[in-house]
């Protein structure tokens, strides 16, 4: 039962990205919107699937598998935040940017 509100919420979340996505195609704003929809979703989609199997090597699989989508919420909530503002990008903040990804994906693997 513990797997309802996560899947529910997850749910919301791809449907909500998924709805402005198709209302502004063009806009650089919704795409960015849709990126911290679908981070989200992962985030939430594979924490329900951990809580929904019940083997607890399954379970820490899935969870792993969830940070991914944790690990790159503030990455695109920063992204969506220059495309709403339309803060224009210098090479400071994009290598900044891009930096902080790598290192990201770095400890993820770890």
């Amino acid at each position: 039962m513990y797997y309802l509100m996560p899947l529910t919420v997850s749910l919301l979340f791809l449907f909500l990205g998924v709805f402005v996505f198709l209302k502004g195609r063009n806009s650089p704003v919704s795409r960015a919107f849709l990126v911290i929809c679908i981070t989200s979703w992962v985030w939430l989609f594979m924490s329900a699937v951990a809580y929904f199997v019940n083997d607890k090597t399954q379970s820490l699989f899935w969870m792993r598998i969830s940070y991914v989508g944790i690990i790159f919420i503030p990455f695109s909530y920063y992204f969506f935040t220059m495309r709403f503002f339309k803060i224009n990008y210098n090479m400071g903040k994009l290598a900044v940017f891009y930096l902080a990804i790598a290192f990201s994906l770095f400890f993820l693997y770890i």
